[in-house]
Parts: structure tokens; sequence; C-alpha cells
């Protein structure tokens, strides 16, 4: 699953205040485990307690179900104007994007896991 590009933390447009990028791991079987759910939980919740960011972005293939399904289930909720093609290993994909807003000011967990 990827959040930006790149594995590095980079300027924000004004609306974020950074991005972070983690590649999907292979393991296996983990789908059943919820080991992508909840390493995805596990990293939003660090990046909003670390890093000065209001909203975490990321993006998958569209066909990608589980990758698709781990994010809402972390609590990501769909962005359709962030959806488009992207270049990927020298491909061209088309992608979904999804977001997730810090809480509130105060808080630094994305909703709790279920």
């Amino acid at each position: 699953m990827q959040v930006v590009p790149g594995d590095r933390v980079v300027p924000g447009d004004g609306v974020c205040a950074g991005a972070v990028s983690t590649p999907s791991a292979s393991v296996r079987s983990p789908r059943p485990l919820g080991v992508a759910r909840r390493a995805l939980a596990l990293l939003t919740r660090w990046a909003f307690a670390h890093l000065d960011l209001q909203v975490i972005r990321l993006w998958t293939h569209a066909d990608n179900a589980p990758s698709r399904a781990a994010a809402e289930r972390a609590g990501f909720s769909r962005n359709r104007s962030g959806d488009r093609l992207r270049a990927v290993k020298g491909e061209v994909w088309p992608t979904v994007a999804y977001e997730l807003r810090r809480r509130t000011a105060d808080s630094t967990a994305p909703p709790p896991e279920r």
C-alpha cells in the first residue's frame, strides 16, 4: 500500500503538513490475520503522534481489493478527487485514493481497531 511515492517525509500542500510512504510487505498469508490493517493503523497513529500532520493520504491500485479493504478497515475514507492514473514500476496504474484526517486537535489516534 502506498501512502505517497518515496520513502521520506515531504512538504505538504497546505492541507497535509507532510506525507509518509510504506510499500506493501510480502508476508505469508497476512490477510486472514488483519496484518495490513493493524500495520496501517499503527503507522497512522505514529505519524499523527510524531509528525505535524492533519491528513494522511494513501492510494492503491484500483483492482487491489485487499489493500482497499485494509485502508477502509483502518479508518481511511475514499477521496475520489485523488483517483488518477499513476506511473508505477514502468507501467500506468489506475489508482484509488483514501485519506484519514486527524480526529481532533488533541487526538493522535485513528478510530479504534475493529
